[in-house]
């Protein structure tokens, strides 16, 4: 636990440090990972075949020869991007969501667990917490990272589950009243409206939010209700941190374990304008992930004024998500009901909420059609998200589901105008 805790404590550090160099520097710094990588990539069966037909020296200083990379081509293929023998050394495995298809594996090597671990740690010190400063995360599992700090006071959280009840959330919250809050945008926009209504309104010192887009009225509403600042942060499972918003100038800043590029429609680098996001990843050498194409739409921006040296992302766009209204009044946030992955047969859903009391699931299923037994999982986990409330449920079978502008699947949709 100690090492484990020098190491995280050394890559914070770093970023800290690397933050301010100049672009240059930087740019050499990311060609040293980025060689390291490749000679990682090396070592699985996929880039083997790939990298044969390179000269290494030419990808590191120009990268976009090599082609893009698509998460069907990793699931497909899963354990060809994974180094041979790392199941001998440390390592995790974590897996996305799957909402949009198979879930995707991914294994992470302890280093690049410390490099989470630490760019969590330096981008919440950059929006300004303290080691003494209390935190409440809305997740979808717990995580503890170095779990004897919190042991000794310091950086102190408050887990709650974004699958719970968003009254009992509001209602744990104001026990524990923690100094910030993060990260899903839309459950923390329904305990903004909590707050409102509370005669008492909690007052925090930040608010932090990741893992789904927010939009400048859900910004501004949950500044309003908690008296503080909103930052934001760009992340994915594959990579952890990719970019953060700057303090001072509110852009996303990239950080320096990940080199991003934005394409055109035949995968070449654009300079200007929006594009889809590929990111390589500088830190994971368990399994590398190279120019890889993540599903969401971003353009460049102009250096930051704030004197840090790190590329910016002008605009990002990816995933947001809707409000449920139940038949109570009640709301949910969406984040609820994407809980239908891992069931047999199931490919891609969404779940449609035509009217409050009624929802329409979606579905792609592998076979003629799903199971009746996957249906019924179907049936109540729809009925556990809505809280038990009444509802009606119809199943709708279609051959593929529709794919929005940034490249991936809304899986939750509300027709339903909020109160």
């Amino acid at each position: 636990m100690r090492s484990e805790f020098l190491q995280v404590f050394r890559h914070f550090l770093r970023f800290r440090k690397e933050q301010w160099l100049d672009e240059d520097t930087l740019e050499v710094l990311k060609k040293q990972r980025l060689e390291k990588i490749l000679d990682s990539a090396k070592s699985t069966k996929f880039y083997a075949r790939l990298l044969a037909d390179y000269d290494v020296s030419d990808v590191i200083e120009d990268i976009s020869i090599l082609p893009a990379t698509s998460k069907k081509t990793y699931q497909d293929s899963n354990d060809d991007f994974i180094r041979p023998r790392i199941k001998d050394l440390p390592h995790y495995n974590v897996s996305t969501s799957g909402s949009t298809g198979i879930p995707l594996q991914i294994t992470l090597d302890q280093d690049a667990v410390n490099h989470r671990t630490a760019a969590l740690g330096f981008i919440q010190t950059e929006f300004g917490r303290t080691p003494l400063d209390s935190m409440a995360e809305l997740s979808v599992v717990p995580c503890s990272t170095l779990p004897f700090l919190h042991k000794l006071g310091l950086f102190r959280k408050l887990d709650l589950l974004v699958f719970d009840d968003e009254e009992v959330n509001y209602e744990k919250l104001s026990k524990y009243k923690p100094d910030i809050l993060g990260w899903y945008p839309s459950p923390i926009s329904i305990l903004s409206k909590l707050n409102d209504s509370s005669g008492k309104p909690l007052k925090l010192k930040s608010v932090y939010t990741g893992a789904e887009m927010l939009s400048p009225e859900c910004k501004r509403s949950i500044e309003n209700s908690f008296s503080c600042p909103v930052y934001q942060q760009y992340g994915a499972v594959e990579f952890g941190t990719i970019a953060f918003e700057c303090p001072e100038e509110h852009n996303f800043h990239i950080c320096p374990t990940c080199e991003l590029e934005i394409l055109d429609k035949n995968d070449k680098p654009k300079k200007s304008g929006e594009g889809e996001i590929a990111i390589t990843s500088l830190v994971n050498h368990a399994m590398p992930f190279i120019r890889y194409k993540i599903g969401d739409l971003g353009s460049h921006g102009k250096p930051c004024s704030c004197g840090r040296g790190l590329p910016v992302l002008k605009s990002l766009g990816g995933r947001s998500n809707d409000i449920i209204t139940l038949p109570s009044g009640k709301s949910r946030s969406a984040v609820s009901f994407d809980i239908f992955y891992g069931i047999a047969g199931l490919l891609k859903y969404q779940v449609i909420q035509e009217r409050e009391d009624l929802f329409v699931f979606r579905y792609v299923s592998s076979d003629k059609d799903l199971p009746a037994s996957s249906k019924e999982i179907v049936k109540n986990k729809l009925l556990s998200a809505c809280l038990g409330e009444s509802i009606s449920m119809e199943f709708e079978k279609v051959d593929n589901i529709k794919k929005s502008k940034s490249g991936k699947i809304s899986t939750v949709i509300s027709k339903i105008k909020q109160r």
